[in-house]
């Protein structure tokens, strides 16, 4: 199977799994004590169909911490990530730790 039948294929699955009415990835316990020492928390913007991973990342993040969202600038444009807070705009650029 090509890469644009296996994108078709996933696709398709992955809409009909979120047409069965799946909730937001909760968060637990493990995975808050694991995010605990980071610095960044990496996500994504559910595109309608994919799992919402907003109520996640809000529940994982301290103040400490920053949430990092993908961004395009282009189509063909190399993937950035930049800072975003809940209720906030998501342009800012995010300062990643020299040891990232």
């Amino acid at each position: 199977m090509d890469k644009a039948a296996l994108r078709r294929q996933l696709r398709s699955l992955r809409k009909a799994f979120l047409a069965k009415g799946v909730p937001a990835v909760p968060a637990c316990s493990e995975l808050t004590a694991h995010a605990a020492p980071l610095r960044v928390i990496a996500g994504y913007v559910s595109n309608g169909f994919e799992p919402d991973v907003m109520p996640l990342l809000t529940a994982l993040v301290t103040p400490a911490q920053q949430i990092a969202l993908p961004w395009l600038a282009a189509r063909d444009a190399p993937l950035q990530f930049r800072r975003w807070r809940a209720g906030e705009p998501w342009l800012a650029e995010i300062t990643l730790p020299a040891d990232f």
